[in-house]
């Protein structure tokens, strides 16, 4: 996705690392927190983009490119939104399972 759309060259080590990113996001436990209905989505996004950002923060010292590739301005936006779209999903998902059984 982010190869095609804007040209940047996500390396199979890349991959492995977005990978870790995306466990890292999924077991985060202050974003779960706030995945209910009584949050408003503009809430559960902000803390949805600053856990995103935090984790790439944690790049900076030791994937100095891949921290380059995925906060560049062309590409952070579209990254943060697939990866919200897919995580809030499994939410959405889950809440209205869980009203179907009860």
């Amino acid at each position: 996705m982010l190869n095609e759309t804007y040209g940047i060259s996500i390396t199979e080590e890349d991959k492995v690392d977005i990978e870790r990113i995306k466990i890292k996001l999924e077991s985060n436990e202050e974003l779960r927190s706030v995945m209910n209905p009584d949050n408003t989505l503009a809430n559960i996004r902000y803390k949805f983009d600053k856990v995103i950002d935090d984790l790439l923060l944690e790049f900076v010292n030791t994937k100095i490119e891949l921290y380059k590739k995925l906060t560049d301005p062309k590409v952070n936006p579209l990254f943060k939104q697939k990866w919200f779209e897919k995580y809030y999903g499994q939410y959405e998902g889950q809440a209205g399972q869980a009203g179907q059984t009860g």
